[in-house]
């Protein structure tokens, strides 16, 4: 992730997502989220790294984004709470 040229999307709330989030990270609501969502439609080649708090909204969305096709998805093990606990830093507000 830190190399550049990796998709950071956080599928928490947006109000949880303004209390703190991973830097560049995008935010997009688990319920509307999906392999056309604009901000994966033209990411298929791209590593894609889905996120959320407590882990279900982004593994049920990596399986949505293999399905259609997408090379690398990713799930971050253990969401937020797992950043947080590797003392990572969170960015506060919107990006």
């Amino acid at each position: 992730m830190n190399a550049g040229g990796t998709l950071v999307v956080d599928l928490s709330a947006s109000g949880d997502f303004e209390k703190g989030h991973i830097a560049g990270s995008r935010n997009a609501q688990a319920s509307a989220f999906g392999p056309d969502n604009k901000l994966v439609a033209n990411a298929k080649q791209w590593p894609v790294v889905l996120v959320c708090r407590r882990g279900y909204a982004s593994e049920t969305a990596a399986k949505a984004l293999k399905k259609a096709g997408f090379e690398t998805g990713y799930v971050l093990d253990g969401g937020i709470p797992a950043w947080q606990q590797a003392e990572l830093p969170l960015v506060k507000g919107r990006n």
